[in-house]
């Protein structure tokens, strides 16, 4: 229902930059189909400009939301097109043959303002060293390590010394 822009430049390009937004953010939950009442503007494209401007990354997500500069656009007539009641016309395909094998475990650790995009679980040289190993990531927002042990399903929040 979000189009990409036309060209293979201009597609890969929106593609990268969208997928920033996804560090934090999923496209097509309510906070995205939908405005709070306190994003204002005066038509949708100047409300997701607002919109982009609030939180603790407001100014960043301000600026990367930006680049997308008139595929802007295409997020405020997606925004449009669903307050009118338009929806997918098709239901994605469930998964067929060897996809149906993938078992995605999830877990929501640290806390509700932290991003950890930057966690780590493995050794990238060889991710066979710490298999089933604990994950770590920085909150930048709370100044602490965040542990999560999959094994034990606990995580827990570790305050450095400063």
């Amino acid at each position: 229902m979000l189009p990409a822009p036309e060209g293979a430049a201009n597609q890969q390009q929106f593609q990268q930059h969208i997928k920033e937004c996804f560090d934090c953010h999923q496209l097509g939950g309510r906070p995205t189909r939908e405005f709070a009442p306190y994003v204002t503007g005066a038509n949708s494209l100047e409300k997701w400009d607002t919109r982009t401007k609030y939180g603790p990354s407001g100014p960043s997500m301000f600026t990367f939301f930006q680049r997308f500069g008139d595929h802007r656009k295409a997020f405020a007539d997606w925004t449009d097109r669903i307050a009118k009641g338009e929806a997918p016309t098709t239901a994605p395909p469930r998964p067929a043959g060897v996809q149906r094998n993938l078992v995605i475990s999830l877990w929501d650790w640290g806390s509700p303002i932290d991003g950890r995009a930057d966690s780590a679980s493995a050794d990238l040289r060889n991710p066979r060293l710490t298999a089933n190993g604990k994950i770590f990531g920085v909150s930048q927002m709370n100044d602490a390590l965040m542990e999560l042990d999959p094994v034990e399903n606990k995580a827990r929040v570790i305050k450095p010394p400063t």
